[in-house]
């Protein structure tokens, strides 16, 4: 009795095998393949998409504009702001503005003419186009020596130390960048910069240094 149910277990996966055997048709089996094929392609094209989209990002980010500013000393009390498109393609529609805006007055609290102006007017209009490597220079900070209760330089034209500059842009296809950088004197502490005068005795280096905008 026993022999012959695994006789008849065995009998009927055989039975099971064959019916399987005779399912898979060439259709089915065409069928299944063309399936697979469509999902592998679909994984291929997926991940081709990705790559692409990843090398087009990393280009962009390599070739793109890039506005920059940098405070720098130019006198014993004075420092100024030098612009330039440090990327490798033409920044285009470039809007410089400052954050808190710069103040309006037409004369420094010296009593002199404020250079503010110059600055407004240079910037009042985008810069269609600016091309990369092109630097500007603009005076921006100038201290008759007073100081505030913290014991930090004040400048005659009233602009406060949390000053930043504002760069808002486009590159060639129309992607859009902002760019934010302080101009705060702190920046200057420790900066050490040299000065070449021609005299009678030939070339004369004077050294200079950003002390006086040092807290004491």
């Amino acid at each position: 009795m026993q022999r012959t149910m695994q006789q008849e277990s065995g009998i009927a996966r055989v039975g099971w095998i064959v019916d399987c055997w005779h399912w898979w048709t060439t259709a089915r089996v065409a069928a299944t393949s063309a399936a697979i094929g469509a999902l592998v392609a679909v994984v291929t094209g997926t991940t081709a998409v990705r790559t692409l989209k990843h090398n087009r990002q990393a280009t962009r980010r390599t070739t793109r504009p890039m506005m920059v500013a940098t405070l720098k000393p130019t006198g014993k009390m004075t420092a100024g702001i030098s612009i330039t498109n440090a990327g490798q393609s033409i920044a285009r529609n470039v809007a410089v503005t400052f954050d808190p805006p710069l103040p309006t007055h037409e004369r420094s609290s010296d009593g002199e003419n404020s250079i503010i102006p110059l600055l407004r007017r240079r910037f009042a209009k985008s810069i269609g186009a600016w091309a990369p490597g092109h630097t500007v220079h603009s005076e921006l900070l100038i201290s008759d020596g007073t100081r505030d209760d913290e014991g930090q330089l004040l400048n005659v034209d009233g602009i406060p130390r949390e000053t930043t500059i504002v760069f808002v842009y486009e590159d060639d296809d129309a992607n859009s960048y902002t760019e934010k950088m302080s101009l705060d004197p702190t920046l200057l502490e420790g900066e050490t910069w040299s000065v070449h005068k021609n005299n009678k005795g030939g070339k004369e280096a004077v050294t200079h240094d950003g002390s006086p905008w040092l807290k004491d």
